[in-house]
């Protein structure tokens, strides 16, 4: 397995705790338990320290605004604060003629890409297999919304899901050096506390082992832009089991439950951050904010509220997870970390390119077409 050292399974060749930790601790990103894991995936960090990785100057917000701006130069229409209700399958249910909005109008669309998290797309959006539409009687809407609209293809059973998060916010008064841009605190006291870490990770319930990884992320390192002059901006992400499926016990955890949550992955990152020479780190922080898996499901449409989108084991990867094209629908397309090829924003727009060059093939003259619509719901964070 990706844990790998003197453990059972393991190779023995790294039998260092640290290490051990630090270099499996990337499986997280994949949805997956090191001790869970194909060895392949300890590839992980060994990429990042040869390679490195990129970082766009000013946040991760400039990809989607440069990515924006280009399509908005092609001709395309970017619709803000529009939530799509449905899809709207044809006549004959082998394709979609548009969507349905939450207001109630109905947009055509010759072709439809979806970059909703797969599995509430299913649930909520895409119609069930075999699902027809009669045309509206408008003579001025011959393609008009589905009457009544069909179901949709609701949860898809035995779907394993990565982990959910807590993402802490910090602002800080004083700058900490103690942090690189990109930090590790992972648990490495024994063979035995460094699987306790992942446990209940995977399986609902909020679970929060302690002691706990997590990692963290100071941008300022890197970009100035990130903090003001003496201050410093925070992110840690501390990895916690994720929510249930609508309808189950679990999917919607009282508002206190959330909340203790919350206040007790922020007082062992706080601990651990004064054990480890930040003294004074509590004190520090002039504003915060807290994302529970209750938020990431709620705000940005996470299934179960994990964080990276369906796990990457062996039954839900290459070929075996969902591919671009919609099974059911032929002029549908998926995008996004629990499609194919996975998560991790170089494998989405990778997935995305494909799914772009695919849509072009079978849509002649789409390439120097101008006027192409692209709808989202923006929120503020």
């Amino acid at each position: 397995d990706a844990a790998g050292g003197a453990g059972a399974g393991g190779s023995g060749v790294v039998t260092e705790e640290r290490l051990l930790a630090m270099a499996s601790f990337q499986n997280l990103y994949v949805g997956l338990s090191p001790y869970a894991s194909p060895a392949t995936f300890a590839l992980l960090s060994s990429l990042e320290a040869e390679q490195g990785v990129f970082y766009p100057v000013g946040g991760m917000a400039r990809v989607a605004e440069a990515l924006a701006a280009i399509a908005e130069r092609s001709g395309v229409t970017v619709r803000t604060s529009t939530r799509v209700a449905a899809v709207v399958p044809s006549a004959d249910g082998k394709s979609a003629i548009g969507v349905t909005l939450a207001g109630g109008a109905f947009l055509p669309a010759d072709v439809i890409i979806s970059n909703v998290d797969l599995p509430t797309a299913e649930a909520t959006l895409l119609p069930a297999a075999g699902s027809v539409t009669s045309p509206s009687n408008d003579p001025d809407d011959p393609r008009g919304a589905a009457a009544p609209p069909p179901r949709n293809r609701g949860v898809k059973p035995g779907r394993r899901y990565s982990s959910g998060v807590v993402s802490l916010l910090f602002a800080t008064d004083r700058v900490w050096p103690q942090l690189s841009h990109h930090s590790i605190f992972a648990v490495a006291s024994s063979p035995a506390a460094r699987r306790a870490a992942w446990d209940g990770l995977f399986t609902p319930g909020l679970h929060l082992p302690s002691p706990c990884n997590f990692y963290v992320h100071a941008p300022a390192r890197t970009d100035a832009s990130a903090a003001p002059p003496g201050g410093d901006a925070i992110m840690v992400l501390v990895p916690v089991g994720h929510l249930a499926d609508a309808g189950e016990d679990g999917a919607a955890p009282p508002a206190d439950a959330l909340r203790a949550l919350e206040a007790r992955a922020r007082a062992a990152v706080v601990a651990r951050f004064e054990a480890a020479g930040m003294a004074g780190f509590g004190a520090s922080v002039v504003a915060e904010r807290a994302f529970t898996p209750a938020m990431w499901a709620g705000r940005f449409g996470l299934a179960r509220g994990a964080a990276f989108g369906l796990a990457h084991d062996v039954g839900q990867l290459s070929l075996l997870r969902q591919g671009p094209r919609d099974a059911s629908l032929g002029n549908v397309f998926h995008v996004g970390a629990s499609a194919r090829p996975g998560n991790g924003v170089p494998l989405v727009l990778i997935g995305a390119e494909h799914v772009a060059a695919a849509v072009i093939e079978r849509t002649p003259g789409l390439a120097e077409r101008r006027g192409v619509t692209v709808g989202c719901e923006r929120r503020d964070v």
